[in-house]
């Protein structure tokens, strides 16, 4: 099947750099940002030197107020997945290769400049975000590329590499670009349970070690063709190697006779997949454009066979052993037209087609000590095939000078057909309208109002069973589970000041219907966890992003960045009648990001907080409350004193608090029956101490 696209791929005439990487005084920030005709902010090469940027991707990080978005990548189809980088105007496909990925190939010293483009301009499709980074590279001269090489030691004495390589080769009309990187990751957790009775009498304490070691590798290319009538093409593929070997033991000690049981699992999993796609675009005079972009990926999982076997002082007492095998793959076109109508008017309409497997097989066995006997979970065994067809359109009306309004419209259709343990035929269609109102205030003051319908796309996954050992929960695919919708009305007021500081506020408020959570499922073998959906609820969301400088209280060529996010969710739980929160959605979570150059001594260092409110989680026969307890932090101190190499000496997860978890069990179900104990744990991943060069040419 083929498609057709239409774009435009018209950049504004703003301020060009001369300074060369590592040369050249540092601008002051109100002379290194400019407001550029279209109301864009313009970050010229000397903003970043203070930074010591290796890659285009340093440069994108340290931008005030912005954040990289991947976009939802997880859902199937490309409406969704586009990010909100531009690389000379034009958006990469990232369901291929990340845009993480893109911009570290780039060297720093290949950056022009950098825009930061509102939401609303009708050269560039904002596809639901409400800022744009569009990086502008110098022309190919030559041969170019970065390099970085990571050591890091782990808590447990493991020491592991990691590493990347890439490369762009300049052609005639376009370039070649390839890379390949690899990762070695060993990280140990460790953790100590206690288990109670329910009048609070202690049965039992337990020690763990689970020890995992990580191998993956992931070459990558991309060839990008300029023509003569304008005419462009992109292709761009990824291919992943995987491997996951976990060590688990568990000590554990009777509180009443002190009788000590054992139980352990080693497991060996391994992976492979690819993604590729082709992006080609045809412009016809500078008001029409065409634009195609095709995709296929596979991914393919084998887990096990694991056993995890159970010992007493006596000896063997039983083990399961479950193996797991999951394939995924997937096909689309997407075809758009985009017409300028006028300098005030701007249209995009389009059709995209998808064709989409899912084929995933769990087995589980008991061994006794002289037979292993089949366990029978329900959707043990399950193949989906859906077809998906999406018709979109998008009109973007410049209003003034100053106010612009997108309006949107989405149709999509879905027919899924399921065999093996559950034979099933299913068919949805959805309209998602959605409209933006983007009001430039004063140039340094925006509002953003925006109203969006949106329906989740339904999660393979959960139509498969799966089972965790160590935590002794089996939860059951649901294969009649139905996609959750949301109504949301969200108000964005944006202030930027010349000096790097920024606020912004953002408040959101959706109507979820038909919410994705947990129910039970009551088989002959007990009550299960499976998705499904508990019926409708509501998130109110506030997000407050401040950046500043902090020259102003003594801290020179130093900048604090601060993330808020609130989060009040309700929804009526369907086994005990009592409103409550979403699962897996804590109230509260700030991140900090603290960085201090010292450019005389080509210095800087930094670190980064995260922490979150308590998570709790409501399934079938428990309740969990997770507590991170007080967050963590990443710290790091780098120099490009010698040859320019950016070295950098960090720790990761450097307080190495951990975090606290509550189980509270019930039989037979959550709400309705008794408390048959508690456990709690606490669980820590130690630190990460690592050391990275980094470079390009």
């Amino acid at each position: 099947m083929t498609t057709f696209h239409l774009s435009t791929a018209l950049v504004s005439s703003m301020l060009v750099s001369t300074a060369t990487f590592g040369q050249g005084p540092m601008l002051a920030a109100d002379t290194a940002i400019a407001a550029a005709p279209d109301q864009a902010q313009v970050f010229e090469f000397d903003f970043f030197a203070p930074f010591s940027p290796v890659t285009a991707l340093d440069m994108v990080e340290q931008l005030p107020g912005f954040t990289l978005s991947e976009g939802d990548t997880e859902r199937r189809g490309l409406g969704d997945s586009f990010g909100n980088l531009l690389i000379d105007g034009d958006r990469p496909t990232n369901k291929s290769v990340a845009l993480t990925t893109l911009l570290a190939r780039i060297p720093a010293g290949r950056v022009e400049r950098i825009e930061l483009l509102p939401a609303g301009q009708a050269q560039f499709d904002a596809q639901g975000h409400s800022l744009l980074v569009n990086v502008i590279l110098r022309p190919d001269t030559g041969l170019s590329g970065a390099y970085s090489a990571t050591w890091r030691q782990f808590d447990g004495g493991r020491s592991m590499p990691a590493g990347s390589l890439s490369a762009t080769w300049p052609l005639e009309s376009g370039s070649v670009s390839a890379g390949v990187s690899f990762s070695f990751w060993s990280p140990r957790v460790t953790r100590v349970r206690s288990l109670w009775a329910p009048d609070g009498v202690a049965l039992s304490t337990s020690r763990e070690s689970d020890q995992r070691f990580d191998r993956a590798i992931a070459p990558t290319a991309s060839v990008n063709l300029d023509f003569e009538n304008g005419a462009s093409l992109r292709l761009d593929g990824e291919a992943q190697v995987w491997s996951l070997h976990r060590n688990f033991f568990r000590t554990s000690t009777a509180a009443a006779d002190g009788q000590n049981s054992f139980s352990a699992f080693q497991s060996e999993d391994h992976g492979t997949g690819y993604r590729l796609s082709g992006t080609f675009e045809r412009p016809f005079g500078d008001s029409i454009g065409l634009r195609t972009v095709a995709l296929a990926s596979r991914d393919e999982t084998h887990e096990g066979p694991t056993r995890f076997e159970r010992f007493t002082e006596t000896g063997f007492a039983g083990a399961s052993i479950v193996s797991f095998q999951d394939n995924l793959q997937e096909l689309a076109v997407r075809q758009e037209m985009t017409w300028n109508r006028s300098a005030r008017h701007s249209f995009e309409l389009g059709a995209e087609a998808a064709f989409n497997t899912g084929d995933s097989r769990l087995v589980t066995q008991l061994d006794n000590g002289q037979s292993a006997v089949p366990i029978a979970l329900p959707v043990a065994a399950t193949q989906i095939e859906e077809s998906r067809t999406e018709l979109f359109m998008r009109h973007l009306w410049t209003l003034s000078d100053r106010i612009n309004m997108t309006s949107g419209l989405r149709w999509e259709s879905s027919d899924l057909e399921l065999s093996g343990d559950v034979a099933e035929t299913r068919s949805f269609s959805f309209l998602k309208p959605s409209i933006t109102l983007d009001v430039d205030i004063s140039g340094s003051s925006r509002i953003r109002l925006q109203a969006v319908r949106d329906v989740d796309q339904l999660d393979f996954g959960k139509f498969a069973s799966s089972v965790n050992e160590a935590d002794n929960i089996s939860v059951v695919g649901n294969p009649d589970y139905t996609p959750q919708r949301s109504w949301s009305l969200t108000a964005e007021y944006e202030r930027r000041w010349a000096n790097d500081a920024l606020l912004r506020l953002a408040v959101a408020h959706s109507w979820m219907e038909d919410l994705d959570d947990w129910i039970p499922v009551i088989t002959a073998n007990g009550i299960y966890d499976a998705p499904g959906n508990i019926g409708d609820g509501t998130r109110l969301r506030v997000a407050l992003d401040i950046s500043s400088p902090l020259a102003p209280v003594g801290l020179h060529n130093a900048q604090l960045d601060l993330s808020y996010v609130y989060q009040d969710t309700q929804v009526t739980d369907p086994l005990t009648g009592e409103e409550r929160v979403w699962s897996a959605v804590p109230v509260h979570r700030l991140t900090a990001n603290f960085r201090q150059a010292f450019p005389a001594h080509s210095m800087a260092w930094g670190w980064t907080y995260r922490g979150r409110s308590d998570i709790h989680v409501f399934r079938a026969t428990e309740q969990q409350l997770n507590d991170a307890k007080n967050g963590d932090l990443d710290a790091y101190l780098e120099t490009t004193r010698w040859r320019g190499i950016l070295m950098r000496f960090g720790v990761l997860t450097a307080l190495n608090t951990g975090g606290d978890r509550t189980r509270v069990f019930h039989d037979p179900g959550r709400g309705t029956g008794a408390v048959t104990g508690r456990e709690e744990s606490h669980a820590t991943r130690g630190r990460i101490a690592y050391i990275r060069l980094s470079g390009s040419f």
